[in-house]
This record gives structure tokens, sequence and C-alpha cells, in this order.
């Protein structure tokens, strides 16, 4: 009984933080977070240039690229302490970095329907000269003399056509824009869509950079689970395409990821640069997709007011007024930047011309919606258990599949792992296997709930914080049930990664839990099963 006690006491120690070295570790020299905010500000810059200089009514140049460039050293600059050898090794990778995905990207054509359809058709004209804050894409083609290449009478009589450069005009283009700038500047097309693989490696540094700081991880367990969360089924089946969704997912993902991590603990090694990164990535997410604005703006509401909850609590609203005031400053100016700067190409348009600038999501003229690519099963599942339902059965791309095949969590067919290898599969689109990682990591963050509950509010906290934001959203909101849509389960399958490697290394440590629970056991192998499983996740898009 004295040893059980023992380890329910340790147990619910678990998932406190720790400052650790890990200058023994073999990643630990290696300037990850630096490479990981160098990316993510060099995209950030690349577009704020590039939307600048449309608002100067200065066409897309090579111009974005070059200043988006200069002013990251800039910043880096700061943000490394003005180490001039530090940011010049820094500068070298980088640059490898982004050639070595813009070669990538080049090197493979993108067939799908949305590239070819009008993510490639926009690009093409705001490389040839288009400019979205002024005219529209049909106006521009007159403009610039292109009637030779996409005929005004084709547009004026045909439906599709006519339906593709509708979407040019009304879309998020912040993406759109990133590619122009990079087509200008290496001439080829394909080179543009290398943003979703600079997403990738951005939320790879960061989640790795995070865990190894605030929690027991080693370096081969952080580069686990930062892997597994960036290289997903989303991410792994769009990074040679012109879709989006994965990118806006990895950008989510930081978004969140930094909140996090400066709502845990006291000391925050990257605290400004962390902020950094939440400003970056809502700016271009919410001109990714419509949807930007859900997520960015849930999140960040989320940790606005538990963030000075929790200042009140503690210390009461006069000293807390500055901490709040300075909060709500940031806010005020992220969402300024965002709507009324990046989203002059898109929000500012919209709302002159149609009176609602989110016209296409909502309005008469519904080109987003996505009830036409509803499964007929899902069509007649109440919206609540959408999500549920997807993530269960089987995987599937069929509009017309009138019934649903749950499936016992780990198995799974090859036809399956041959339906994820699309760029949006509909049903189950997380994973063969996911959801009995899914399962793990519910698991998990219930056994932290229980656990923590009296012993460390903050990792309560968190963790109901983050499964309240990652369920409600998912259950609640139509189109959820559509993993391309849904980056948010991901994030289960990191927590569970995380907590089942701190379990182990915490257990390694102190005899008394493991033999009076055999919690290590337990722990390797829950861990081998959420490896297998999500190896399972990435190898089968590649059949």
């Amino acid at each position: 009984m004295r040893n059980e006690k023992i380890a329910t006491n340790k147990l619910s120690e678990l998932t406190r933080h720790k400052f650790v070295s890990n200058s023994n570790d073999k990643l630990a020299n290696l300037p990850l977070f630096e490479i990981g905010l160098y990316s993510i500000l060099f995209i950030f810059f690349t577009v704020l240039t590039a939307t600048a200089l449309l608002l100067a009514n200065i066409p897309i140049s090579p111009a974005p690229i070059i200043f988006g460039f200069l002013f990251s050293i800039i910043m880096m600059y700061f943000f490394i302490g003005r180490d001039w050898k530090k940011l010049f090794v820094l500068s070298l990778i980088f640059i490898i970095l982004f050639l070595l995905c813009v070669g990538i990207s080049s090197s493979v054509y993108d067939t799908t329907w949305d590239g070819e359809r009008y993510h490639k058709v926009a690009v093409g004209l705001l490389n040839h000269g288009w400019n979205p804050v002024y005219e529209t894409s049909a106006s521009s083609i007159e403009r610039l003399d292109l009637e030779s290449i996409i005929p005004i009478s084709e547009i004026t009589s045909s439906e599709y056509a006519r339906l593709t450069y509708i979407i040019a005009d009304i879309y998020a283009k912040s993406t759109w824009i990133f590619a122009a700038s990079c087509y200008s500047i290496f001439g080829d097309i394909e080179s543009g869509k290398c943003y979703t693989l600079l997403g990738m490696l951005v939320l790879f540094c960061v989640a790795y950079s995070f865990l190894t700081e605030k929690f027991y991880l080693r370096w081969w367990q952080a580069g686990i689970s930062a892997f597994f969360v960036s290289v997903n089924p989303v991410t792994l089946s769009q990074m040679f395409t012109y879709y989006n969704d994965g990118f806006l997912g990895t950008l989510v993902l930081i978004y969140i990821c930094c909140f996090l991590y400066l709502s845990y603990g006291e000391k925050h090694k990257h605290k400004f640069a962390a902020y950094a990164l939440i400003f970056a990535s809502a700016c271009i997410g919410m001109n990714v997709k419509f949807s930007g604005l859900m997520y960015f703006g849930i999140f960040g509401a989320l940790f606005y007011f538990f963030w000075i909850y929790q200042w009140v609590r503690k210390n009461g609203w006069k000293k807390s007024f500055n901490k709040i005031r300075n909060l709500s400053i940031f806010f005020t100016i992220l969402v300024l930047c965002s709507c009324l700067l990046f989203g002059s190409t898109v929000y500012i348009p919209n709302t002159i011309n149609h009176q609602n600038p989110v016209y296409g999501l909502i309005g008469d003229t519904n080109i987003a919606s996505i009830d036409g690519n509803t499964p007929l099963v899902l069509r007649e599942t109440p919206g609540t258990l959408r999500f549920v339902s997807s993530l269960f059965s089987e995987s599937s791309n069929s509009i017309n599949q009138d019934t649903l095949n749950l499936k016992i969590p780990f198995t799974f067919t090859i036809s399956e792992g041959i339906t994820t290898t699309g760029c949006d599969c509909r049903i189950a689109g997380w994973g063969v296997t996911f959801s009995g990682i899914f399962i793990i990591g519910v698991i998990c963050m219930l056994i932290t709930l229980s656990t923590s509950w009296k012993k460390d509010r903050e990792v309560f906290n968190m963790t109901f914080i983050l499964l309240l934001g990652i369920l409600i959203p998912s259950i609640v909101i139509t189109g959820m049930w559509w993993a391309r849509y849904n980056s948010l389960p991901f994030l289960i399958q990191l927590f569970a990664f995380t907590f089942l490697f701190v379990c182990i290394n915490k257990i390694h440590n102190d005899e008394r839990i493991g033999k009076s629970l055999d919690l290590k056991k337990i722990g390797v192998i829950s861990c081998l099963i959420l490896l297998i499983g999500a190896s399972v996740i990435n190898v089968t898009p590649g059949l």
C-alpha cells in the first residue's frame, strides 16, 4: 500500500516541466529553433513585402524574395544576440534548406484538380502582373494583353472557366503571393509550392525545441514526437502540390505550440521569439484560407482569456493591468495586420465589391462550401457525430459512399492505404491507424487530468484547455470531419508521445514506481504501439 501511494504521488509529477541540460544530446547543438524561426520570418516578410508593393500598385517581382531574406537577417540578428558569426552560419543553412525545398518542388509537377484548376492560374496571373488589390483577374487579362493565352470569350462563355477566375478573385492569397514571388525569381511555377515543405520544417524545429526545453525528453524522443506531428498524412500527401491545407495546418499547430510554451512554467528561453512565431503564423495563416480566421481566432481568444484569468487570479486586477494592456495591444495589432494589411488582397476587396469580407464562404455565392463534397453517409449523420464517424471508419474518398464502415482501431487494409495517397481523403483522412492513436492520446490526457487535479493545477489547466480546444471545434464545427481541414487531432498524438516518453524517463530514475505499478513496461509497450501506428500512417500514403 505504501509503495502504491508513493507511485501515485510520483505519477502526478510526471508531467511537470523541468529545464534540463541537453549538452550531451546529438541534436542539442544544432540551431533547430533558429532555423525554424528564420524560415517562417522569411515567408512572413516575403508576403508582407509583396503585399505592400501591390498596395503601391507595383506588381510581383523578385524583390519580395530578396527583401524577405534581408528583413529576416535583420530580425534574426537581434533574436540570436547580435552574433554575426552565428547569423552567417544560420543564413547559409537556411539558404541551403530553402533551395533544397525549391528544387524538390520544381522536380515534381502538380497535376491535382485544385492545383490545375485555380491555384496555378492565380499564381501565373500574379507573376504576369495581376494586382488583386485594384482589379479582377479577368480585367488584368485584358490590361496585360494575355488574351492569346487566356481568351476572354472563353471566360465569359464557360461557367467552368468563369468560376475559376471568381475563385482567384475572392479567395485568400498569401500562398499564391509567396508562390508567385518564387516563380518570379526562379522562373518555374512549380517552385512556388515549396511552402508546405517549409511549413513542415518550421513545425518540426519549433516542436523539437520546445519539447527539449520544457520536458525530460532526450534528443531522439523529441525528434520522434516532432517528426510525426509535422510529417503527417495531410502534409505528406500535399507537400508536392499546390494544396494549402497542410501548410495551414502546420501554421495552426505552430501557433498553438507557442501558446502552450508561453503558458507552461515561469521561464521561457525563447519568449520573444515565441511571440514573433505567433504573430507571423497568424498573419500568414489567416490569409491562406478563410478557415484560418476560425482557427487563429478561436485559439487566440482561448489563450487570451485564459492568461487574463491566470494573472488576475494570482495577482489581482490592479497588478495585472499592465500585462493585460500589453497583451490586448499585441492582439489588436495582430488582428489589424492580418486583416487589413495582409488581407488587403482579399478581405478589403471582398468587402468593397461584395459587402462581405469572406464572400464565397458565407453568402449567396457559397463557392467554398464543402456540402457538395460530403459523402452521402455523412450527410445523413448528425453534425456533432460526423467527426467521430469519420475518425473510426475505414479510410475512403468516395462521395457516393452511403454506409459507414466502422473498424477496429489499429487495423487497416491495403485499399485504405491506397486511398490515403490522395490529397483530400474524405473519411478517416488522418491515417489508417489514427483512431487507435487517438484513443491512446485521450487516455494519456485523462490520466494527466486525474493525477494533476489537486497536485498541479498548471498541468491540469493546460491539458484541459488543449483537450477542449481540440474536441469541441472538431465535433461542433461543420467540415471538421475532413482531415485536410482539421489538423488539430495531430496534437493529441504529440501529447501522447510526450506523456509516454516523460513517464518512461521519470520512472527509469525511480525504481519504486516501476516496482509498485510496473509503469515502465506499460509506457514502453504503449510507446511502441504508438510508434508503429504513426509509422504505418506515414508509410501508407506512399504505397
